[in-house]
């Protein structure tokens, strides 16, 4: 069995990766090991900068994960892994 430190819908963290549900179109996981994660940045968001949607992300550099609750939240975490989205 493995340990899980955070679960909800749509995220789960383990002792060695943070994996995010509903990534990949219709529902893949995409697993991110926490040694690829160079920084956490917390944002502010807004109806024009990404909470009005639910998938996706309006800029090509960044991307979103499946969240149909996201137009009820305020912050969002950007995560740097070195590269843009895959």
């Amino acid at each position: 069995m493995t340990t899980t430190y955070y679960r909800d819908r749509w995220i789960t963290c383990t002792p060695d990766a943070l994996r995010i549900r509903g990534y990949y179109f219709p529902w893949g996981t995409k697993t991110i090991p926490y040694t690829a994660i160079r920084s956490v940045r917390r944002v502010e968001m807004g109806v024009l900068t990404g909470q009005g949607r639910i998938w996706g992300s309006g800029h090509p550099r960044y991307w979103a994960g499946l969240d149909p609750r996201r137009m009820t939240k305020s912050t969002a975490l950007v995560l740097d892994v070195g590269r843009y989205w895959d």
